[in-house]
């Protein structure tokens, strides 16, 4: 702590609003066969610390969890080759029933041997090794086979979201949209059915609005909407509807957790203002169905949750569908 506060304090004499925290970790090379090792397992082990400025250590624990990772990292491959990696649907319902459920496309991942591994556990390894571009782009394919198999089997078809994750779009760049649009050709998919999600923080911490922009414009060329999810996490997000043509708003959660009569007056004023820009709203996380009668008489356009249906496997979403049209 006190070489934090020493660093900080030479930092602070030229950049008052700025200083530095330490990811501290340590290995000891009697376990770790060499000095180079060593220090490997000491940054891994730094980058597991729940604190700031104090020094974790690597030990059996770790060390089990870096097994874990490897053991992940090299199954990935032959399961996107497999199709071990499969789509779930969580339904988007209007309140108001005045137009067709959509979905959001989630990941699942069923491994022959491993069984169900969870996104909570593989996401963060994947986002860490960039892994996670690749699949993304599964993701959305998966999403193309889908809607091509829908309209080749004369199905109504139901719109869904796929999300993008902020490492690939950084790894990307502002022509990722040319990876998407690689796939959309190869499909017969209509304008408007696929929707993808990006993070407000993605957009904020790019700090370029050329950039978004870019990103943007190059989904929505494509015959994509965008989607704006997490709305309202960050502070500065009325300021980003001013510079960026989204289609869709999706109010983060934590308005709906613990809500009262201020938290129900911002969400209404949401709803009003994206109606005013000629944006859909979507609410997810809501589990009551008070909320869904509360945000019926606001306006809003759909809802996801589980007070209407957890995510589902693809032909159960299929059963879902044609009983909500009933």
């Amino acid at each position: 702590l006190k070489m934090k506060e020493a660093v900080n304090e030479r930092i602070r004499c030229k950049f008052s609003e700025y200083s530095i925290d330490f990811a501290v970790g340590a290995c000891r090379l009697d376990i770790a066969g060499g000095v180079p090792t060593a220090m490997n397992k000491a940054i891994y082990a730094s980058k597991l610390s729940d604190t700031d400025n104090v020094c974790s250590f690597y030990n059996a624990g770790i060390a089990n969890m870096l097994e874990r990772e490897e053991r992940l990292n090299t199954l990935f491959e032959d399961s996107v080759k497999n199709r071990d990696f499969k789509v779930y649907l969580q339904p988007k319902v209007s309140p108001s029933e005045t137009r067709a459920c959509q979905a959001e496309a989630l990941v699942r991942w069923f491994h022959p041997q491993e069984g169900v591994i969870y996104p909570s556990e593989f996401i963060p390894i994947f986002e860490k090794n960039g892994k996670i571009c690749s699949l993304d782009l599964y993701m959305f394919e998966e999403v193309c086979r889908l809607i091509d198999r829908w309209i080749k089997e004369k199905k109504a078809l139901v719109s869904i979201s796929v999300n993008v994750s902020r490492f690939h779009l950084r790894e990307a760049g502002s022509e990722i949209w040319k990876e998407y649009k690689r796939i959309l050709d190869r499909y017969d998919i209509p304008e408007g059915v696929i929707e993808m999600e990006l993070t407000e923080t993605i957009l904020l911490e790019e700090n370029q609005i050329p950039f978004v922009k870019a990103v943007l414009n190059g989904f929505r060329s494509c015959g994509l909407r965008v989607a704006l999810d997490d709305f309202g996490f960050a502070y500065s997000s009325l300021s980003m509807l001013k510079e960026f043509a989204v289609d869709t708003l999706k109010m983060d959660r934590s308005f709906f957790v613990n809500e009262n009569d201020k938290s129900r007056r911002i969400v209404g004023s949401i709803i009003q203002l994206a109606h005013s820009l000629d944006m859909d709203v979507v609410a997810e996380g809501i589990e009551a169905k008070e909320q869904v009668e509360i945000l019926r008489k606001m306006g809003c356009d759909l809802i996801q949750g589980y007070v209407y249906s957890k995510p589902l496997p693809v032909g159960e979403f299929e059963q879902w569908r044609e009983e909500y049209d009933r």
